[in-house]
């Protein structure tokens, strides 16, 4: 612009392009002004926005802590509704109840005299206990076979294997424990039912077996029999003997499948005495 004034001054260019350069000069400071003032609002605005989104970091730190208190408080309420229900750690039935509505219930553990609220029983499964005598403990294993009979289910026989074996006597009675484990899934078994268990420790098929009433045993312990030989008469003849389950024994030797056996009333009887068999 300086230089355009000096050019009219010259009478180098005419008047009106002064004219021109002025309002050129004049638009060009507005511009500037105008630009300078929406810098500084622009500015300002951005201060505004910071210090908002100070604000707002600051509500939302206080909402996040709020929230987990209120998050912390449902669950201790939660856990305090939790009391109101008694849950049973497995499925099963009740079989005893101690408490009515109204009650006031006791903790156990206080030594206040409380007594527990239920008894519940799992009879899905349900666990047969055995004494073995000390005399078959030693050869009883886990996997052997057993029969089990209960008189309130009508003598049926129930199959089924030992599951585990206690590996110690009772001192008192000089019995070892064994466990057997039975389905129940229709409820048939009772807890507290009483039955008899046969443990298969070994078996024998297609054996020549006796009742144990037939079978004595002199002073060396050797085994023999009152049998029925010639002419009816009485004769004892040396045995070797097998497995013995209390009720029958298994003869291994000495002894023929026709051979006549007196059972009864044996120390009545001498050898070479005669005899009748009854119905003959």
């Amino acid at each position: 612009f300086n230089r355009v004034q000096e050019l009219v001054a010259s009478r180098s260019v005419e008047g009106r392009l002064l004219d021109e350069a002025r309002k050129r000069l004049d638009s060009a400071k507005a511009s500037k002004a105008s630009a300078e003032s929406a810098v500084v609002s622009a500015e300002a605005a951005v201060r505004v926005a910071q210090a908002k989104s100070t604000a707002a970091k600051a509500l939302q730190t206080t909402a996040i802590a709020e929230t987990n208190v209120a998050r912390k408080q449902l669950e201790e309420v939660d856990e305090l509704i939790k009391y109101a229900t008694l849950t049973a750690p497995f499925a099963g039935v009740v079989t005893e109840r101690n408490v009515d509505l109204g009650d006031l219930v006791r903790n156990t553990q206080s030594g206040a005299g409380g007594a527990p609220l239920f008894t519940v029983a799992q009879v899905d499964t349900v666990r047969v206990r055995v004494s073995l005598p000390e005399g078959d403990a030693p050869w009883c294993q886990a996997g052997d076979r057993v029969a089990l009979q209960f008189k309130s289910l009508g003598g049926t026989s129930i199959e089924g294997q030992v599951a585990r074996v206690a590996k110690s006597l009772e001192s008192s009675t000089r019995t070892m424990l064994a466990e057997i484990d039975l389905p129940n899934s229709d409820g048939r078994l009772l807890p507290g039912m009483y039955g008899e268990a046969t443990i298969f420790l070994e078996e024998h098929a297609d054996v020549l077996t006796l009742p144990a009433s037939a079978v004595r045993y002199n002073e060396t312990g050797k085994a023999f029999l009152y049998v029925v030989g010639a002419s009816n008469a009485i004769q004892i003849v040396d045995i070797t003997t097998g497995l013995d389950d209390g009720k029958l024994i298994e003869i291994t030797g000495g002894l023929d499948a026709q051979t006549r056996v007196v059972d009864a009333m044996i120390g009545r009887l001498q050898p070479g005495q005669k005899v009748q068999i009854a119905g003959k």
